[in-house]
């Protein structure tokens, strides 16, 4: 497979586990709370990453948790996991929630990401560096068929372009405005999706995402799956600069994922085009607001 083939198998076993779990909560009346951010975290959040936890304490790896934090974060293999993606849906059950296992060794980055929906068989995706990228489906014997590779999409211009965002009101200062130029440029948009939105572009189905996430574990393992397909994903800063990713990006931060090199140059150089009109604008906002006219 990769040299990274033992990494992958490692984290196979946890996202079976983490599946169980999942479901084996979903559709109760567990315990729900509300975090400082306003976000919800569920017992099954918990629990997952306990198990998490445990298995790369047994294994040497390294964890970075969105619910208990980091442990052994030196080590050469760090997972960083997302128990829960879209844990609105999964309070609500409506099925489109994810399991978001990634995998970043200490000098060759983001190497393995499985991204897994358990209400669906087959909604299971995974990336590995040098390998590529996958959609699978999971039998009753918990085994995993290939449906098929992933090459992404060729797409290099925002007019040809599919604009996902999971919540584009979420976009604060410049960027609200960035996303409407885009919007208004690309073929089409579509708000919602949670980690759906980056599973459809290695797909070829979309190719924009534009959106405020909650911190790197909203994205680990989504990282490998569009770099083997060709994709770039960007971290956007207020002073209109744009970074790759780390495993130390903690926080709210805007993220741009395009289907290419090209179509994310492209959208660089449009933001990049109209960034001083878009804090002027963005200004003129708040002077509005705050003389409450």
């Amino acid at each position: 497979m990769s040299t990274h083939e033992e990494a992958y198998l490692f984290a196979l076993r946890m996202a079976n586990q983490a599946r169980e779990i999942a479901l084996g909560h979903y559709g109760t009346e567990g315990a729900t709370e509300v975090k400082a951010d306003r976000s919800l975290v569920t017992a099954a959040d918990r629990a997952i990453e306990e198990m998490v936890r445990n298995e790369c304490r047994a294994k040497g790896y390294g964890i970075r948790g969105e619910e208990f934090g980091d442990e052994n974060a030196g080590a050469e293999y760090l997972v960083i996991i997302d128990p829960i993606d879209g844990t609105n849906h999964f309070v609500t059950r409506d099925g489109n929630f994810f399991t978001l296992i990634g995998i970043h060794h200490k000098k060759e980055g983001f190497v393995v990401g499985i991204c897994d929906q358990p209400t669906v068989t087959d909604g299971f995706w995974t990336g590995v560096k040098g390998f590529g990228a996958a959609r699978h489906k999971k039998t009753e014997k918990g085994e995993y068929n290939l449906l098929r590779m992933l090459s992404g999409s060729r797409c290099t211009f925002v007019s040809d372009a599919i604009l996902t965002s999971y919540n584009p009101h979420s976009l604060t200062g410049p960027e609200k405005f960035f996303y409407e130029d885009v919007a208004n440029a690309a073929k089409a948009s579509v708000s919602g999706g949670d980690a759906g939105n980056y599973a459809r572009m290695a797909e070829g189905r979309v190719h924009i995402v534009l959106e405020t996430v909650g911190g790197i574990y909203d994205l680990a393992a989504l990282i490998p799956m569009l770099s083997e397909t060709g994709a770039v994903v960007k971290r956007l800063t207020p002073d209109g600069k744009a970074f790759d990713l780390s495993p130390d990006d903690e926080g709210r931060m805007t993220i741009l994922a395009a289907a290419t090199p090209e179509l994310m140059q492209n959208l660089l150089d449009m933001r990049s085009r109209n960034f001083s009109l878009y804090k002027h604008y963005d200004q003129k906002m708040q002077e509005i607001r705050n003389s409450g006219t």
